[in-house]
């Protein structure tokens, strides 16, 4: 496994919402699309794709300069606990039960 760059930026923020629901609004491209990104594809496995897409005609009033596109590879898939992937989208993600 890759070492995590020493110069990345973490958050931690607090959602009041069951972890699945969360987990699912991440990784189901369907909900993606209600929310996020114009297409989503996902292979929602360890070593699987993820793509994401912003098309700028769907969005003129947000004056892109062309689509965006967001690839990266799953590293971790863990229902409704853990999800990190690696590329141009880079996602680390762990869900935490606070009592």
């Amino acid at each position: 496994m890759k070492k995590r760059q020493q110069n990345a930026i973490s958050k931690a923020k607090i959602i009041q919402a069951a972890p699945n629901v969360v987990f699912n609004a991440l990784t189901q491209p369907e909900k993606i699309t209600e929310w996020f990104q114009d297409e989503a594809n996902l292979d929602n496995r360890v070593g699987g794709k993820i793509s994401l897409v912003t098309r700028k005609e769907i969005h003129p009033d947000w004056n892109l300069d062309r689509d965006y596109h967001m690839e990266g590879t799953i590293l971790e898939f863990v229902p409704n606990k853990r999800l990190s992937t690696v590329g141009n989208l880079m996602i680390h993600l762990t869900f935490l039960k606070l009592s």
